[in-house]
């Protein structure tokens, strides 16, 4: 009797390197945070903090969704995107060295000034240029209703390193820019090196499961849908993980190690990343992503009017639960709402749109902090429900 194969659904060892990858990138950035304000403190470049932190914001929301759509064409003609990827993260690691080597000149004048100023801004650059084709690849590693399961793997490994900055932020800060910045260039290196060992231009064999629609074209309205959906997951987890969640621990939980809460409350986010993902492929990516923006919304306000530990800790859970979805549905969102052979620009729109989000909610927040705290959770509130209407229009 002749047995039938089953199709795969996902290619797991290129998902487990891609998840290495977003771990990397991570990390680097979380060093990158820690060490911004002793870098510039360093050569007296203070008063540039906030001009700095402006221009790459800018640098990333303009490179992303270039960077995607120059990866599109670079899989169209050369049927890879690795290149871009590979040449980008060994620039990133790079320039990720020499920063503390510019530290460490200790001749301070205009020009080292201008010499760390632009290793920063060109490092950010980098970092951007190759994100989104790397992210994109998840799309050729899973069919369409996997793609959710699929992301979760990314979200649970670069969540838990994100995790540790809590409890280890005092550690970091002790090893010193030199050996820290180090061992987030060698991770870079290795996670690269990990993807290339693992091709990282196989692909799906969609002929079989699930036939690419070559002949679609881009639509405007699914474009301006992938930004605002960024947009409104910025606000909305700007709110509720920055302003929210830590109001509601120090008031209500008394006496409890913020440090060592905030790490459980990451680390379970980050965890619950696996069953969210399994759950929507049972329902679907789009029901399952409005599903969490909605409850997001709802968990938002009733945290910012919980009273007593008891509340605050089931109002996380709910939020752990709806936000999960959130996280693993976004990428897979802007992968469906752009034809299969544009995958890199969808996912630069949706990172371009998260960080054009950021931006704008950093520059209103002087007078964001003058509102009620009810005031602000209605404000996240809202953006998770308007992100959730993005999501069904698009439909």
């Amino acid at each position: 009797m002749k047995t039938v194969k089953k199709p795969v659904a996902i290619l797991w060892r290129q998902v487990f390197g891609l998840a290495l990858l977003q771990g990397a990138i991570t990390l680097c950035w979380l060093i990158y945070r820690l060490y911004f304000s002793q870098l510039l403190d360093g050569v007296g470049l203070r008063d540039w903090a906030q001009t700095i932190i402006v221009l790459e914001a800018l640098i990333t929301i303009l490179v992303e969704p270039v960077a995607g759509s120059l990866s599109d064409q670079q899989k169209y003609w050369m049927g890879t995107r690795f290149p871009m990827i590979g040449l980008g993260s060994l620039l990133a690691a790079l320039l990720f060295i020499a920063i503390p080597l510019v530290f460490s000149l200790n001749q301070p004048g205009p020009a080292l000034r201008v010499l760390l100023a632009m290793v920063l801004l060109g490092w950010a650059g980098i970092m951007a240029l190759f994100r989104s084709p790397a992210i994109a690849l998840i799309g050729q590693y899973a069919i369409a209703r996997a793609l959710p399961q699929a992301m979760s793997v990314l979200i649970v490994v670069g969540g838990l390193v994100r995790a540790i900055q809590p409890i280890t932020t005092g550690m970091i800060l002790s090893w010193g820019p030199g050996i820290t910045f180090a061992l987030g260039s060698l991770s870079l290196l290795g996670a690269v090196i990990v993807i290339r060992w693992f091709h990282p231009n196989v692909a799906i064999p969609r002929v079989t499961i699930q036939p690419p629609d070559l002949t679609r074209t881009l639509n405007l309205k699914s474009l301006g849908l992938i930004i605002g959906l960024g947009v409104f997951v910025a606000w909305g987890t700007r709110i509720i993980l920055g302003d929210i969640l830590s109001f509601a621990l120090a008031t209500q939980v008394p006496g409890s190690k913020l440090e060592l809460l905030s790490f459980a409350i990451l680390a379970l986010l980050a965890v619950a990343a696996l069953p969210a993902g399994r759950f929507a492929v049972k329902v679907g990516n789009h029901r399952a992503l409005v599903i969490g923006l909605v409850m997001s919304g709802a968990v938002t306000l009733a945290m910012a009017v919980s009273q007593g530990a008891f509340v605050v800790f089931l109002a996380i859970l709910i939020l752990v639960a709806s936000y999960s979805l959130v996280a693993n549905g976004t990428i897979p969102f802007a992968l469906y709402a752009v034809p299969i052979h544009r995958s890199g620009l969808g996912v630069g729109l949706y990172f371009s749109g998260f960080g054009l989000g950021m931006a704008f909610y950093d520059y209103l927040m002087p007078h964001l902090s003058q509102l009620s705290l009810i005031s602000r959770a209605g404000i996240g509130a809202i953006a998770f429900l308007l992100g959730g209407v993005c999501v069904r229009v698009s439909r």
